[in-house]
């Protein structure tokens, strides 16, 4: 196979390949509790001094049931979550409900989610004691963590290229290599993954080489598709970089980014000198569209990553 048909033929393949993520859902013996989805952090990876959200899908016996308050308390290393469940009822029939909380900004360091859950039934008026559900570690970045990729454009090959490595933007920013100027976007991304990475992925970075006619650099958070590169085209495109930065990887049913994340868009050529561009706005979208090129990724607006906060 050629090695142009890495933007059309490598996503088709990967969109074959890729599976939605099943949720067992798992009852536990006590009363009026069922076992619920995992903790989920909006945006996945917080800044510190930047506010987030912390919610956990739930069931619970005991229709109707009413989420009264989610009461959020901060420790020196832990968020605690205690959310107070009204139960209309003693049915036992499983339920949904949401414990849902605002976290203010924190410090940069390692935290500890704990969610909790108080029932009050509807012959009572007291709440029962905290029910501990689940717990999960996450981390706050410093500021520095979240980075700019820098977009640049050569007007000679219609090409785009995008780096967070400094030696390059100050390269190009002073023309070393000529016709590559900045189109004036970016897209934030993370330079290093925390303690807790909590699902930030990797960014492959591969070189198209220019004896196989290529010269031109492609990106993938996806490990299958950074793995199918290498293995298809060995002799035209070598690895540079395993983590060029990191991204989010959005639902594969439908292109859906974590909380707190922007889509991030990327589009192939088409052409025998294959160049990809990657970008968060809609509008370069649709123009990229409107020129031909071609959309790659999930859901229906083919999302290929998600971007930091």
């Amino acid at each position: 196979m050629a090695e142009r048909s890495i933007g059309a033929s490598v996503c088709r393949k990967r969109l074959a390949r890729g599976t939605a993520a099943g949720l067992a859902i798992q009852f536990i013996a006590a009363i009026f509790s069922v076992a619920n989805a995992s903790i989920d952090v909006g945006p996945p990876i917080p800044v510190a001094g930047q506010s987030f959200a912390v919610s956990r899908a739930g069931l619970a016996y005991g229709p109707p049931l009413t989420v009264v308050e989610t009461a959020v308390t901060v420790g020196q290393q832990t968020i605690d979550l205690v959310t107070y469940v009204d139960h209309g009822s003693s049915q036992e029939v499983p339920s949904p409900y949401l414990s849902a909380g605002s976290i203010p900004g924190l410090a940069a360091g390692d935290y500890l989610v704990r969610v909790f859950r108080r029932d009050r039934t509807s012959s009572s008026v007291t709440w029962g004691e905290p029910f501990f559900l689940e717990s999960a570690p996450i981390s706050v970045v410093a500021p520095s963590n979240v980075v700019d990729a820098i977009e640049y454009f050569s007007p000679s090959r219609d090409h785009y290229f995008l780096t967070i490595n400094p030696d390059e933007i100050g390269a190009l920013d002073a023309a070393a290599l000529p016709d590559w100027q900045r189109t004036g976007l970016s897209i934030p991304v993370h330079a290093t993954a925390p303690a807790n990475p909590n699902s930030v992925q990797p960014v492959c970075r591969y070189y198209g080489l220019p004896n196989a006619g290529l010269d031109t650099h492609f990106f993938s958070a996806f490990p299958p598709e950074c793995a199918h590169v290498v293995q298809a085209w060995p002799d035209q495109w070598i690895l540079e970089s395993q983590n060029a930065f990191h991204a989010f990887l959005p639902r594969t049913t439908n292109g859906e980014c974590p909380k707190g994340t922007q889509p991030i868009y990327r589009f192939y050529n088409g052409r025998p000198d294959v160049n990809h561009r990657y970008t968060t706005s809609i509008t370069v979208a649709q123009d990229m569209i409107a020129r031909g090129w071609i959309a790659e990724g999930w859901g229906p607006t083919s999302v290929a990553m998600c971007s930091a906060n």
